[in-house]
């Protein structure tokens, strides 16, 4: 059986730089899952809902408890709301832009000014009524947070680059060395 022989050079660095990779990777999946939660998706739904229609709507169940991190440091408002349109009723159940990502004051006091409302005003999509939201406001402060998310992502994408640029280097270096006979 023929012996695999692979230059020396080219398994030199080959550790450091698969957890070069892997941190970069870390990044960049990081990085582009915080970007797309924190800005894209909530600035995506508020362009949307410009242009929706305002109705009437009446809540039906309103809990508070804790977020998903399941401590004490955030809460989650779970509201349920009956509207209709066009003589047909739907129940929703989204507040806000931001469901689970707003902090704690924010939560508490979403709560507080539904606790003792039964009627509501209600944002739904004309082209699909099922989908609605009570609040249509963007908090300035969560989007914000996806500037450092999206610096992540981008660091992790030019180290993935010179990750990729040194392994190309390296090799041919060593196919280089190969060629001229020296091991």
């Amino acid at each position: 059986m023929a012996k695999l022989e692979v230059p020396e050079g080219l398994l030199k660095g080959l550790i450091p730089r698969t957890a070069l990779v892997l941190a970069a990777l870390l990044f960049v999946a990081g990085g582009s899952l915080s970007f797309w939660f924190l800005g894209v998706q909530p600035l995506w739904d508020a362009w949307r809902s410009q242009d929706w229609k305002p109705v009437t709507a009446q809540v039906q169940e309103l809990s508070v408890g804790p977020g998903p991190d399941g401590g004490n440091r955030s809460l989650k408002v779970v509201v349920s709301y009956r509207y209709q349109v066009d003589g047909r009723s739907y129940l929703g159940h989204r507040y806000g832009l931001h469901g689970w990502m707003d902090n704690r004051e924010a939560q508490q006091a979403a709560y507080e000014d539904l606790l003792y409302r039964h009627r509501v005003q209600a944002w739904f999509n004309p082209e699909d009524p099922a989908e609605s939201l009570l609040n249509r406001d963007l908090h300035w402060t969560i989007v914000a947070m996806a500037l450092p998310a999206l610096g992540a992502l981008l660091m992790g994408i030019v180290i993935l680059w010179a990750a990729g640029v040194g392994s190309l280097a390296t090799w041919r270096a060593a196919l280089r060395l190969r060629r001229a006979g020296v091991r």
